[in-house]
């Protein structure tokens, strides 16, 4: 065993660690009752549950997360401001479809404009953030193509700042494509969920009162975004977001979940729900390889102690599907021999999840290991020729 420890390829499999690779899932029974679906790993980006994704579709209000993003990009630069006070025009106040109720001669600043935009989904504060920033919605709308193209967004295309229809022009986007905008903004302007997390925006000055458009904040524990759109072509949509950490089920990660084009506002809310629902049970945060657990020993003969303990070089962890098992394989290198120094290579591990390698560490020694002295080393040679010589009797 010594000498297949030394020489040999180590293989087992570790039946215990119940873990998911970072594929997407098969159908979950739900594809006939909307246009698309994708459920995704925030942190790394890691798609966990997919339907029809590539596709572009009619994006509707979704497109005002776009709006946002340039909107808030711009602040960052300094070309406007938080503070800017925007004067509210006849051509604001005549946008249609849902709206902040501007009207004419009013003046909101570009965070009163904001709420309006992501809170009550107003096409009309769409339009004047997109006037203020760029002084025509036309070249609003190129910066919009600018940022997706910048993203890598290639499959998506605006002509507006709302998702309002314009004859037969509308904003179309990959589900895929909506999921990575999404996980941008939160990461680049995270405040965004601020915005969110505002279920009724009062505005007495204004005589104005109107609840969030946004469902499942605040009834779904954890969820805390992101944005709903609907037109007769794009059907209900839905992005959200969950901290799992606030969840029932707990967990130390962030999903966001999308459906594209379900049947009317109930259908949308529902399998929303049953997204995050069905995603919470199925995965969770585990830990693959632990740089503090020893994964196997060797045997050194030159060494002071020859049995030698031998760690991965990295922990690893992974929202992982919660019922797979992972297979970990070990080579270790040959003619080893003391002395080693704490963080030297003796190894490597290999770890594979559906006969695909996701990940490779190198094996280590946490402690120095020093040589054994000449008088052990020379009755550990005379312990192996009797063992040899007791063998062959």
């Amino acid at each position: 065993m010594r000498e297949k420890l030394r020489k040999g390829l180590v293989v087992f499999m570790m039946l215990a660690l119940l873990l998911q690779p970072v594929t997407a899932s098969t159908a979950l029974g739900i594809e006939d009752r909307l246009q698309s679906y994708l459920v995704g790993d925030f942190e790394s980006g890691r798609l966990l549950e997919e339907y029809n994704i590539d596709q572009p579709v009619s994006i509707a209000s979704v497109s005002k997360l776009m709006t946002y993003l340039v909107v808030m990009d711009k602040i960052q630069g300094g070309s406007i401001n938080l503070t800017d006070r925007v004067t509210i025009t006849p051509e604001i106040e005549a946008v249609g479809g849902s709206n902040f109720r501007l009207l004419e001669g009013e003046v909101l600043t570009v965070d009163e404009l904001l709420t309006g935009l992501m809170v009550v989904s107003g096409n009309d504060a769409a339009y004047a953030l997109a006037v203020h920033t760029a002084g025509t919605e036309a070249a609003f709308a190129e910066m919009m193509n600018a940022k997706a193209q910048e993203l890598g967004l290639v499959n998506s295309r605006f002509y507006n700042s709302s998702g309002l229809q314009e004859g037969a022009n509308q904003n179309t986007m990959s589900t895929r494509e909506i999921f990575e905008m999404s996980r941008h903004i939160i990461q680049a302007y995270p405040q965004v969920l601020e915005y969110a997390a505002v279920r009724v925006v009062n505005m007495p000055e204004r005589n104005y009162s109107a609840e969030s458009t946004i469902p499942l904040v605040g009834e779904v524990p954890g969820v805390d975004g992101l944005k709903t759109g609907f037109t007769e072509e794009a059907g209900y949509c839905l992005v959200s977001t969950i901290d799992a950490r606030k969840s029932a089920q707990g967990g130390e990660f962030r999903l966001i979940t999308i459906v594209m084009g379900t049947a009317d506002l109930s259908e949308r809310r529902d399998l929303s729900k049953y997204l995050i629902d069905y995603s919470l049970e199925k995965y969770g945060i585990r830990t693959i390889v632990d740089a503090n657990m020893p994964y196997t020993q060797v045997e050194i003969n030159s060494a002071q102690n020859p049995t030698v303990q031998v760690f991965p070089a990295q922990s690893y962890r992974l929202l992982t599907e919660k019922a797979k098992r992972y297979i970990f394989k070990s080579e270790i290198n040959e003619g080893l021999t003391a002395p080693l120094t704490a963080g030297d290579s003796v190894g490597t591990l290999r770890v594979y999840a559906d006969d695909q390698e996701i990940m490779t560490a190198d094996l280590i020694v946490q402690e120095d290991v020093p040589a054994a002295n000449l008088f052990a080393r020379i009755i550990r040679f005379i312990e192996t020729i009797f063992s040899s010589i007791g063998k062959l009797l």
